[in-house]
């Protein structure tokens, strides 16, 4: 009986395959989001985000308070309590 051989492309392929499926169930046991503080990641375009470096900068101050104190003035035209104290 003759001996069929895979190329490297094939067999990395079903080696990938398998590693994502051995993998499905440690995605299902993640605790993304469920800790006290998550990290959350917007994108904006290259001139916003430099025009946010340079406010934070010459403000001393970080994307981070510049982004809560933002997102608490959304809040207080809507006449919601603050999201996070500043």
């Amino acid at each position: 009986m003759k001996k069929t051989t895979t190329s490297n492309l094939s067999a990395f392929s079903k080696k990938t395959a398998a590693a994502e499926r051995e993998a499905a169930p440690l995605a299902a046991e993640r605790e993304r989001g469920k800790h006290e503080t998550v990290m959350l990641t917007i994108r904006v375009p290259r001139e916003a985000w430099k025009r946010l470096h340079g406010l934070a900068l010459n403000d001393g101050a970080t994307l981070r308070s510049l982004t809560i104190h933002g997102l608490n003035l959304v809040f207080a035209e809507k006449g919601l309590p603050e999201l996070i104290e500043e």
